[in-house]
């Protein structure tokens, strides 16, 4: 989950952290994902967390917008919104393609925050890499959201335990899809807790070792 902000706003208001926001009270408009969409959800979250609700940001003069990723850059560079709220490879081209018309700042959320949304959303921390922008020299601590298969609960046992093989030994390759999963291991795709595994799922987790 990156907080994107235009650097002129932020400066403008003194806002160097996510928290800042709530206790600034400016008119923010912040857009997030479309309604429904996980990341929109864990956006709430993180923003309810702050004391930086829906109702609240209205009472200071701003709104909240609902605009999927693909528009995010175009409000953002059209100075539409003042910061985007979403989940995002680190160095997603439509952030870098905003930074190129626009200055921005990533804003970092505390470690209080960071345990509360992951409590209530179950996301997990994250820190986005020093210099993984130009324009971001620190590091920023933020939450991530999983990604995970989902089947019917009544898919059959073999086909279950087929799929999650094959996914399981080819993890190499699913980890050069983008340069952010490179750090995809068998522990890592066996560690989400969302949804109860499938019984041939966990078949096969047991004979790898990972249960």
């Amino acid at each position: 989950m990156q907080a994107v902000m235009r650097k002129d706003f932020a400066e403008k208001y003194g806002i160097k952290t996510f928290s800042d926001i709530a206790k600034v009270k400016p008119p923010i408009t912040i857009a997030i994902n479309k309604r429904g969409n996980i990341a929109s959800s864990v956006a709430m979250d993180m923003l309810n967390e702050i004391g930086a609700g829906p109702n609240k940001i209205k009472s200071w003069g701003g709104k909240i917008i609902y605009a999927a990723s693909g528009e995010q850059s175009s409000l953002i560079q059209d100075r539409r919104i003042d910061m985007f709220l979403n989940s995002l490879f680190v160095r997603q081209s439509s952030i870098l393609q905003a930074s190129n018309s626009i200055d921005l700042t990533l804003l970092p959320l505390s470690e209080k925050t960071v345990k509360a949304v992951d409590e209530k959303s179950g996301t997990k921390p994250f820190i986005i890499p020093g210099g993984a922008y130009k324009w971001a020299p620190q590091a920023i601590p933020t939450v991530t959201i999983s990604a995970a298969l989902a089947v019917r609960s009544d898919m059959d046992d073999k086909t279950a335990y087929n799929i999650t093989k094959a996914l399981f030994e080819n993890y190499k390759k699913i980890a050069t899809v983008h340069p952010a999963m490179k750090g995809l291991t068998p522990e890592v795709m066996a560690s989400s807790e969302g949804v109860p595994y499938h019984e041939g799922a966990i078949r096969y987790l047991k004979e790898a070792g990972l249960r």
